[in-house]
């Protein structure tokens, strides 16, 4: 894979990540810290496709769940359910119950593409479009990106305009920060929609420790759907206010009262990470299956356990829940939305 030198910034390492079935080419951007971290991100669906932690003077290990070409990623949209490997993820990320809201006394119909329901933006959203790279206010802390939807797309009743941003610091985060503009009111819930493995690629999360800094989490229904109730997690399978080994199966949206969110740790790696942002929750899932038909960076087979997301975003169908936190961004405001993933290495329990 030929790499190239930005033409801006000589810290930044662009590389051709291979082209798409239209014949577009997409590219890979990678940059560095003074702790010999590294972080890559595609054009094609702003997604982080490689997390490199020093853990020795010799050894780096990828905590994020990748594809080794552009292709790859494109073809996990027709998998059953697609993994949304690393990728930035709206115009509204979870679901919509209906695919459908009522705004300004209309209803808005959106794409149904999970049963009648929508989810991460419909059919066309932002995690399967090419995003363009902004090379001018990139730099060697800062990969840039934005894009542009069109009136209607997935049926939204608006023309929207979407920035993110990952920093990475030198005391090694990596800070997403999406932000977003509208001309006329509507839906707007953006997350990152990274799978952690902290032990490394193609390995199982289940014996890395988890603590959840929330006291209750979204009912739903067995579609996924809130309920409109918010259930404390004491005495439930969902409380993670004590850590735990990561469970086998979670889909679960947890309400945050406060930036900090999550904890995970690997006790065979000692890596940690802790999650912070400033949106009101963090919806966790294990998985990042592609049963069996597309295989992960370097020949990994990803399955039901080979990651952990912590899509830190409002709440699943608050457009049709008047009593969650506002999903409804207005003409010419700014939607924001800053999330903090904080590594430490050679760290206890």
């Amino acid at each position: 894979m030929k790499n190239y030198i930005s033409q801006f910034n000589s810290d930044i390492i662009t590389s051709s990540f291979g082209l798409l079935a239209d014949g577009r080419e997409v590219f890979k951007h990678k940059i560095s810290n003074a702790n010999g971290y590294e972080l890559s991100v595609s054009s094609y669906g702003a997604a982080i496709t490689n997390l490199l932690i020093p853990v020795s003077d010799s050894e780096k290990i990828d905590v994020v769940l990748g594809f080794d070409s552009a292709a790859d990623y494109e073809n996990s949209f027709s998998l059953p359910n697609a993994p949304y490997l690393g990728a930035a993820v709206g115009l509204y990320a979870g679901r919509i119950d209906q695919a459908s809201f009522e705004l300004d006394g209309k209803i808005v119909q959106l794409d149904q593409n999970h049963g009648p329901h929508q989810l991460h933006g419909g059919f066309k959203n932002l995690s399967n479009q090419i995003w363009n790279f902004d090379s001018e206010k990139s730099n060697k802390q800062q990969l840039v990106f934005n894009i542009g939807t069109k009136l209607n797309s997935a049926n939204y009743n608006a023309e929207v305009s979407v920035t993110v941003s990952y920093v990475l610091t030198d005391d090694n985060a990596v800070k997403v920060r999406f932000t977003a503009t509208t001309d006329q009111p509507t839906a707007i819930n953006l997350t990152q929609h990274s799978y952690f493995n902290l032990d490394g690629d193609g390995r199982s999360v289940l014996t890395q420790k988890l603590k959840v800094f929330s006291e209750s989490y979204l009912e739903t229904k067995p579609d996924g759907i809130p309920t409109g109730k918010i259930v404390p997690t004491i005495n439930t399978a969902l409380n993670f206010t004590e850590v735990q080994n990561c469970p086998r199966s979670i889909d679960n949206t947890f309400t945050l009262a406060q930036p900090l969110a999550a904890v995970l740790y690997s006790p065979s790696t000692k890596i940690k990470l802790t999650v912070f942002t400033n949106q009101p929750a963090v919806h966790i899932y294990v998985g990042g299956n592609c049963f069996n038909t597309l295989a992960g960076k370097n020949f990994a087979n990803y399955g039901e356990t080979s990651g952990i997301c912590f899509e830190t975003q409002n709440y699943p169908d608050a457009p049709n829940q008047k009593h969650f936190p506002k999903s409804i961004i207005q003409a010419h405001e700014t939607y924001f939305n800053e999330s903090i993933f904080q590594f430490e290495t050679n760290k206890t329990e």
